[in-house]
């Protein structure tokens, strides 16, 4: 691949080479990434599709189950098509701007992947403890509610990283080792002093995955015991 680039600067050109190849090989690669990406894509319009226009499908678990599928979308965009793209062409050079834009993307959506199953669980455990007065609890606000603040404060948070990268100083060519530009392996490319990155990076894990999964388990656990009254969810169905 030649010699290293000697010239460090804070906006590189990445070079992203997941795996070596011969010509055959990617074009069996290429068709393959195009009819996975094809059917995920296919599937989940389907499926965003069918719960629209089914009034019968209007219930929680589908307008979560909607904004699932929504969500596989944005990710399977921001992180296939490139590798398609490298592939058809050979071409395996990233922008510094797209590369930015992909960490965002993927950063974003395990976050709000990572919510919007705490909100099913909730779901799940309303419906399943309070089977009477679930519609009740689970109103089309309250849904809402719970939805919206996953995607809004993912997309705020997931913000911070670039930041961070955006400081971090790099080679004029960048090569990474993953089929698209992954926070983990464009931080190891990185010439600066990346401790502090790192603890930002592990206290976002925490938040965004410990505290969901403890939701999550603490709602399976009190399906198993005694039900409580939800109020929480009371109050915002009663406040709008």
């Amino acid at each position: 691949m030649g010699e290293e680039p000697t010239n460090i600067t804070s906006e590189p050109t990445f070079f992203i080479f997941a795996f070596s190849i011969t010509e055959n090989q990617r074009l069996i690669i290429l068709a393959t990434v195009w009819l996975i990406y094809l059917i995920i894509l296919s599937g989940n319009l389907l499926i965003i599709a069918l719960i629209c226009l089914e009034p019968r499908l209007h219930t929680p678990m589908y307008f979560f189950l909607c904004n699932l599928s929504t969500l596989d979308i944005m990710y399977v965009s921001i992180t296939l098509p490139k590798l398609i793209y490298v592939c058809h062409t050979g071409d395996h050079v990233v922008s510094y701007i797209s590369c930015m834009v992909q960490l965002y993307f993927s950063c974003a959506s395990g976050s709000i992947e990572c919510y919007l199953m705490t909100a099913m669980a909730i779901d799940r455990y309303v419906a399943i403890c309070f089977p009477l007065r679930y519609s009740l609890i689970m109103s089309k606000k309250v849904c809402v509610l719970m939805a919206f603040p996953a995607w809004f404060v993912s997309l705020v948070n997931a913000s911070i990283l670039p930041c961070f990268v955006h400081n971090l100083t790099y080679f004029d060519l960048v090569f990474v080792k993953s089929f698209y530009c992954e926070l983990k392996a464009i931080t190891n490319a990185s010439t600066s002093d990346n401790t502090f990155l790192k603890i930002t990076i592990i206290i976002s894990i925490i938040y965004i995955t410990v505290i969901p999964s403890c939701l999550i388990l603490a709602s399976y656990i009190r399906i198993k015991g005694p039900a409580r009254p939800l109020r929480a969810l009371a109050i915002l169905q009663h406040l709008f």
